[in-house]
């Protein structure tokens, strides 16, 4: 470890190299692997390190669990889907179901709103992310 912080200039927690080294053998092959300069190992590292990984997002995923208790104390039917799209995982977030205006929005891993749809406009922003709502997963739902 002290090796690669030398090399870099950058630490890299244990977990981080360990998630890395998954993430890596996952993508790419022991060949390619084994041809890695150490910075490119350790770029490709914070690249998946920095990706979305979680055991459970609504307690790993700080935006989302305040999100989710907001709701809780406004007392609406709310649902969370976790999602595939072209980047990732994501998550589609319906806060009001019997409320024609409220829409959803769908955010990224770190909460930021990529787009949204339904509610008083009717547009739909979420296209061009490619979001496979046919295989969506539930999540969460609050129930007033």
């Amino acid at each position: 470890m002290k090796n690669l912080s030398r090399k870099t200039g950058k630490k890299i927690t244990t977990l981080g190299l360990c998630l890395g080294l998954v993430g890596l053998c996952a993508t790419m092959s022991c060949e390619k692997l084994r041809n890695l300069r150490v910075d490119e190992l350790v770029e490709a590292i914070e690249t998946i390190k920095d990706s979305c990984i979680f055991n459970d997002p609504l307690t790993d995923l700080p935006w989302l669990e305040n999100l989710i208790n907001v709701w809780k104390q406004n007392r609406w039917h709310s649902m969370v889907y976790q999602c595939t799209y072209k980047d990732g995982i994501g998550f589609l977030l319906i806060p009001c179901v019997e409320c024609p205006g409220a829409g959803y929005s769908f955010r990224d891993c770190e909460g930021v709103v990529l787009c949204g749809g339904g509610g008083e406009s009717s547009e739909d922003s979420c296209a061009k992310f490619y979001i496979d709502f046919a295989n969506k997963k539930l999540i969460c739902e609050v129930k007033p």
